[in-house]
């Protein structure tokens, strides 16, 4: 009924037989280069764009989520439940002892890294409100700096590291379909030196969220279709462009690297005779289990009522040669169509 996998350091884990195929819940994924870090089973997880068996690279009983790789690709940036509250830690991307970088006493949510290598993340301790802002922490010397925004959230940079993308208000908790009340979220930007910030999406009166700058564009994700679905538009708010339409299950937490984007979407619901157990097969095909077959496993972020799902890996400007990339993805990963610029 198990197998086991051997991981960086020789560490090995047993995985039970239902995660043998790929089925599972995979969140927070993001990108460098040629590999992706995702959470799943409560732990963080490296797997190639391409497919194939991952490397679990956290065993704490704590929950790790809201993962970020540093620029230069050799450090994953997450926060991380192990000592009780949501705190800010950094490991090796090659795997090695997480280093715990927060003690503000509030959650600490990893979101960004600067174009030079520092860590941004999003906090309350600081506001005089109940509001998160930024706060930028250099990983050298461990000093920090206050962004000058009373609210921001979800930021992200320009290439060039002088303009901030951030999301006002932060995120209500309301998980209501096509929300459109008085706390829809909203992209922003602000420059170095500017005055004020200025919102770029402030004629659509429902959600816009999670940016990610590539190649001149925002790409963000937005129920303007009437699911969360990946769009784009220009640095200036202009130019409105679709890149997915999945009905049904929203699309989240977008992340791109050289071209290539990542995210997480939900899959097809199991018939009501099987209660799903938050399984995932590849390409959409979904594999139902019923409830109760002595699975010992189960860990945060698998719990009966998620929805199945799967990481997607688009390509911006285009798929590039890899041997084995149309070969099997036991983790789910489904190369799509290139994004249409």
């Amino acid at each position: 009924m198990f197998r086991t996998l051997c991981t960086l350091g020789c560490l090995l884990v047993a995985l039970p037989a239902w995660a043998q195929d790929g089925k599972g819940y995979y969140r927070f994924p993001t990108i460098h280069g040629e590999t992706i870090v995702f959470a799943a089973e409560g732990d963080l997880w490296r797997v190639p764009v391409t497919g194939g068996r991952a490397q679990r690279l956290t065993t704490h009983p704590g929950e790790e989520t809201a993962t970020i790789i540093s620029p230069d690709g050799r450090t994953v940036a997450f926060s991380g439940t192990y000592e009780g509250g949501t705190e800010l830690y950094t490991m090796p991307l090659a795997g090695g002892l997480p280093i715990r970088w927060t003690y503000d006493g509030d959650a600490a949510t990893a979101t960004a890294w600067t174009p030079d290598g520092r860590l941004v993340y999003s906090t309350r301790h600081y506001a005089t409100l109940p509001d998160p802002q930024l706060v930028v922490i250099d990983l050298a010397d461990g000093t920090r700096e206050r962004i000058p925004l009373a609210e921001a959230t979800e930021a992200t940079y320009d290439a060039t590291g002088d303009t901030l993308l951030f999301v006002r208000p932060s995120f209500h908790g309301n998980v209501t379909k096509r929300y459109r009340g008085g706390t829809v979220r909203k992209i922003w930007r602000f420059a170095t030196g500017a005055a004020e910030a200025e919102t770029l999406t402030p004629d659509y009166v429902g959600e816009s969220h999670s940016p990610v700058w590539w190649d001149d564009r925002v790409y963000f994700v937005t129920d303007r279709d009437g699911t969360m679905n990946l769009w784009s538009m220009e640095e200036a708010g202009t130019g409105l462009r679709q890149h997915t339409r999945h009905a049904g299950w929203d699309l989240r937490d977008p992340a791109v690297s050289t071209g290539r984007l990542v995210y997480q979407v939900g899959q097809l619901q199991c018939p009501r005779r099987q209660p799903a157990r938050a399984v995932l097969a590849v390409a959409r095909r979904v594999v139902c289990r019923p409830d109760g077959d002595g699975d010992r496993q189960r860990r945060p972020g698998t719990g009966r009522h998620r929805q199945p799902s799967e990481l997607v890996v688009r390509a911006v400007t285009g798929w590039p040669k890899s041997a084995g990339a149309t070969r099997e993805r036991p983790l789910g990963l489904r190369r799509a169509p290139a994004l249409t610029r």
